[in-house]
This record gives C-alpha cells, sequence and structure tokens, in this order.
C-alpha cells in the first residue's frame, strides 16, 4: 500500500527526471542549430572591403578581397564548418575538399553575397537594452541575450542573431537575477540621488530617473543628458561616486576632458552610459575645444547617434553613439540652445553641516543596497520586469506636457527622466 510520502518521493523523481529530459532536449536542440548554422552571414560592403559576421566568435570582420584568405577564414570559424557549409554533400561522403578549393569557394561565395548589400552600421548591436525586431525588446549582455516581451512576462535566453539585427559581443554584463529589487528598494535608491542640496525640487527625481534611462538608452525616443555643478563642500564627489557604483560595469566613467575621439572609442557602439567628472572649461583653448567636440558628440548621441568619420580610403566610416552623458564640474557650459534642449542642467549648494548631516543618514540605506550582493543583477532584472510600463508611461506624460502646452522636446526629455524614477 502506498503512502503519502512514497507519492511525494515518486512525484519529486518523475520531475527530476522530466526536467533531465527536457535539458537534454535543449542540449540537443542547441547542437543541432550549431551544426546547421553558417560560419559567417555577410553584412554588406563598406567602401572597398566586405563586412561579415563570425557566428562562432561573434566577431565583426571588414575584409578586402584578398583579404579573404585561409587564415582569415580559420580565424573566423573552425575548418570543418567551411567543410559543411561551402561543400556539405562531399563533406557528408567523406571527401572533404582542400585549402585551395575551400578558398576558391569562400571567395567566390562571400564577395557574391556581399556584391549588391550596403553595410549599415545599425544591423550590429553592441551591450544594452534595445527594441527587438519581432516584438518587445533584447538585452545584450555582452556574452548572452535576453528577449523580453511586449506583455512584461519573464526575460528569455535568445541566440543573438536575430530577424534584422546582429548582437555583437562584449565583456559581460549581469544576467537578470531571480529576485529582481523590490519596490522599497527602489524608494531607497531614489531617496539616494534626492536626499541632496539640491537648488531645484525635483533635481534628484531627474537624476534618479536619467540613472533608469540610461540604462534603458536603446528604448527611448532620445537620450537627454545631465550636467551637473557643485562648488567645494557639496557632495559632488560622494554623488559622483554614488552615481558610478549604481552603474557599475555598465557606466563608463573617466575624469578630466577626454577628446570625442578617446570617447567614443572607449564607449564603442554600446548603449549604456558615460560619466565625466571634473569637465571644467577654464581658460585652455585645448580644453573648450575638447569640450566643444564633447557636447558635439553629446548632440548626435542624443537623437539618432549616427556618427560618419572620414578614412584614408575615402570611403568613409560610420559610428554609433547612442547613450546618455553625465558631467561633473563647478560650473557648466550650457550655453547653445542645441545643447540647452538635450542637456538638463542640475546644482547642488551649500548647505549647514546639520543639513549634511540628515542629509547623510538619509542615503545610508540606498548605499548600503547598491554595494550589496548581486545588486546590479536584481537591479536590470526590475527594470526589465518593469520595461514596457516605464515605455507606456513616458509616452503618456509626453502627451500630457505637450497638452499642457509644454515645448515637444523639453516634454519628450523630462517624461523620459520623471518616468524613470
Amino acid at each position: 500500500m502506498k503512502t503519502k510520502k512514497t507519492e511525494d518521493t515518486a512525484r519529486e523523481l518523475y520531475k527530476q527526471e522530466m526536467a533531465a529530459l527536457q535539458a537534454d532536449n535543449e542540449q540537443a536542440k542547441r547542437e543541432e542549430v550549431e551544426r546547421n548554422r553558417p560560419p559567417v552571414i555577410c553584412l554588406g560592403r563598406e567602401g572597398k572591403s566586405h563586412v561579415f559576421y563570425s557566428t562562432a566568435s561573434r566577431d565583426i570582420y571588414r575584409l578586402t578581397a584578398e583579404k579573404i584568405n585561409w587564415p582569415n577564414l580559420l580565424d573566423m570559424a573552425a575548418r570543418e564548418h567551411w567543410e559543411r557549409y561551402l561543400f556539405p554533400k562531399e563533406t557528408e561522403a567523406g571527401a572533404a575538399p582542400g585549402k585551395r578549393e575551400l578558398v576558391a569557394e569562400a571567395q567566390e561565395r562571400l564577395i557574391e553575397d556581399s556584391r549588391y548589400k550596403i553595410f549599415s552600421p545599425e544591423a550590429v548591436r553592441a551591450r544594452g537594452v534595445w527594441p527587438d525586431s519581432a516584438g518587445g525588446w533584447l538585452y545584450n549582455a555582452g556574452r548572452a541575450c535576453w528577449h523580453i516581451p511586449a506583455d512584461g512576462s519573464r526575460p528569455e535566453r535568445v541566440e543573438n542573431v536575430r530577424e534584422q539585427h546582429i548582437y555583437a559581443i562584449g565583456e559581460a554584463l549581469p544576467a537578470p537575477a531571480e529576485n529582481p529589487l523590490t519596490d522599497a528598494e527602489g524608494k531607497q535608491l531614489v531617496e539616494l540621488m534626492t536626499a541632496r542640496p539640491w537648488t531645484m525640487v525635483g533635481a534628484g527625481d531627474m537624476l534618479a530617473g536619467w540613472t533608469v534611462a540610461a540604462l534603458l538608452a536603446g528604448c527611448t525616443p532620445m537620450r537627454p543628458h545631465v550636467w551637473i555643478n557643485a562648488p567645494a563642500g557639496t557632495g559632488k564627489t560622494y554623488l559622483k561616486n554614488d552615481l558610478a557604483a549604481i552603474l557599475g560595469d555598465y557606466a563608463l566613467c573617466m575624469e578630466g576632458i577626454p577628446t570625442e575621439a578617446a570617447t567614443r572609442q572607449r564607449r564603442k557602439s554600446d548603449c549604456l552610459p558615460v560619466l565625466l567628472d571634473e569637465v571644467e572649461p577654464g581658460e585652455s583653448k585645448k580644453n573648450q575645444k575638447n569640450i566643444a567636440a564633447l557636447l558635439e558628440l553629446m548632440r548626435n548621441a542624443a537623437y539618432e547617434g549616427r556618427i560618419c568619420k572620414g578614412t584614408l580610403d575615402g570611403t568613409g566610416t560610420f559610428f554609433l553613439m547612442k547613450c546618455n552623458f553625465a558631467l561633473f564640474s563647478i560650473a557648466d557650459d550650457i550655453s547653445r540652445e542645441a545643447d540647452a534642449s538635450r542637456i538638463v542642467g542640475l546644482r547642488l549648494e551649500r548647505r549647514s553641516p546639520a543639513v549634511l548631516s540628515t542629509l547623510w543618514e538619509r542615503q545610508k540605506a540606498g548605499r548600503n543596497l547598491v554595494q550589496g550582493k548581486d545588486f546590479h543583477a536584481r537591479l536590470i532584472a526590475r527594470l526589465l520586469a518593469l520595461l514596457p510600463v516605464i515605455i507606456e508611461n513616458q509616452k503618456a506624460l509626453a502627451v500630457t506636457l505637450m497638452n499642457a502646452g509644454a515645448d515637444a522636446r523639453k516634454a519628450e526629455i523630462f517624461s523620459i527622466l520623471m518616468t524613470g524614477r
């Protein structure tokens, strides 16, 4: 006679067997996909070069016709992949061709594939959160990708080659945690930003919203920047350090005034934030020139993000720069209308030691949270879970602000900043 304990044990064993079977089936499917996957995907021509994406290494290759040679083919994929792709019947029959035949066939096939196709830099997406061509959104964490359905259901790990885009490899970012940050913990993060000696009501809320928008930069209609001014003794360094700690590996943090080229090259095409401290124009013409170039880069990054630079062969090359900037300095340089419509100026002011002490106490819970285990994995999990709501709220708030008489661009900026908090 079966007892309840025996039935429970049998049920648990059955669950384990089914889970193992499902895991085996998924592994078999992955192996089948890997076997049938082409070694490279042709992305088109860029000047005299042919642009390819290696499905094995997840790297982008730009090769002229003469550079489609044996060493580069092996760099893009293993020999057996080329054999199965270029000569499937012969390989299946055990009569795989030699190197010379493989190179000749690869040159002909790859050049023909890209002959009438122009490479678009937007076909390749780096790290960050992006709208997905199949609906919903996609989080490229560098070494793995997760699809976020439009209904806000749980993110699902997917392949990085999608219908219209390829998500390129990069340094690993946190995978979404099983236990996202709670509402109460989210409020602690907002308090960490608002409990500061701001000169303007709502400044801390906008900075908290900027933090969220900067992590979801690929999904917003534009990318607003913030420039934080703070005289000595107002806690600028603490604020910068806290913001950098919240963003973690997602942010590119630099001090001083880097060149436009250095900023662009270090951020690459990641749809992730940039933090610049000590951005002081001063009297130096070199600093002023670098800041002017940075502001131009920020103007581009706020909207289309397409940047074209000249090359030695005269064809030019394109870069994508879709990210939010946060600048810290004693004084800002938001003097042009084109900058004022993209950059929000925030300012800290001096307060009495008693007031600063009170603010410091209010910051402690948020600061402890940021230093906790798996914080960034839990943070991104919360943002991905709330992404559909954030997007819809931003659209609704922008319409409300415009109906109330706000300028369309300002309505767009403030709706993004305020729905992210």
